[in-house]
């Protein structure tokens, strides 16, 4: 179908007077007796055709019922095309964008060669964990002492720091009250690590056991689990899932440190 308002060069919906005039122009611009090109009457004849179209009212309106149709179900191929361009795109590209601030250049950060070391950290981190976990069950070493002084702590404002002659043993507020200076105690630690497990206190009728305000026994508890977790994941999963062992050490890595600090720290 030709488009005698692309041949008039005009819109879709300009007027009568817009036609006319539209006409007139390239009729005088194209007309064989004037223009004298070889192929002026070519053109001057669909300028001809366009008007005579163009400017009858039923002959537009018929016209523009199969104009509109045809624009619509170019506009609809072209969308599908878009579309159908979006989706291949997509399923070529579907391990990471190829734009480069956010692709995963999976090309020139390879992971795989560092998946041994990272083994090897999990490994450790395991051994780590599972020693102290052992600790915890192992008989405990106890250390006979006298109360010293209670004394306060920058690390918490509800924990009472009791000193006794070799140790300074965290305990909540409010059982501080039940503990004064000449007491005897027992403060008991585990074989390996010598983390403090509980705090027995002894006065003329009473004895009080305490367990360690904060400790990696105690409130601290849940970071070993998570380091569990995580040697775990960096031990036994697949090759297949590099990214997944990578992070799995990085989070080792800080777990036994935190871990470490935690248990040594005074």
């Amino acid at each position: 179908m030709k488009d005698y308002y692309k041949i008039l060069n005009i819109d879709r919906y300009a007027t009568e007077g817009q036609i006319k005039k539209a006409y007139r122009d390239l009729a005088l611009k194209y007309h064989p007796d004037k223009a004298g090109a070889f192929n002026s009457h070519h053109i001057f004849t669909e300028i001809n055709e366009a008007y005579q179209v163009l400017s009858r009212k039923d002959h537009r309106e018929n016209y523009n019922f199969i104009y509109d149709y045809e624009h619509i179900d170019k506009k609809r191929q072209r969308a599908d095309t878009i579309f159908t361009e979006t989706v291949n795109w997509k399923t070529n590209n579907r391990r990471g964008w190829k734009h480069p601030f956010y692709r995963r250049d999976e090309d020139s950060i390879d992971l795989k060669p560092y998946i041994k070391s990272v083994r090897i950290i999990s490994m450790l981190s395991f051994l780590f964990t599972f020693l102290i976990i052992l600790d915890y069950f192992l008989p405990k070493v106890n250390y006979e002492q006298t109360v010293q002084a209670k004394l306060t702590t920058y690390k918490s404002m509800n924990t009472i720091v009791i000193a006794t002659e070799d140790f300074e043993f965290p305990v909540s507020f409010r059982y501080s009250k039940m503990i004064r200076a000449g007491n005897n105690a027992i403060v008991s630690l585990s074989p390996i690590f010598g983390i403090q497990y509980k705090l027995t206190v002894e006065s003329r009728m009473d004895k009080y056991v305490f367990n360690p305000h904060y400790s990696i026994y105690n409130i601290f508890a849940f970071f070993l689990v998570i380091l569990l977790v995580t040697s775990y994941i960096g031990l036994y999963q697949k090759r297949n899932n590099p990214e997944l062992i990578f992070s799995a050490g990085v989070a080792n890595v800080f777990l036994s440190v935190l871990v470490m600090y935690l248990i040594f720290s005074k």
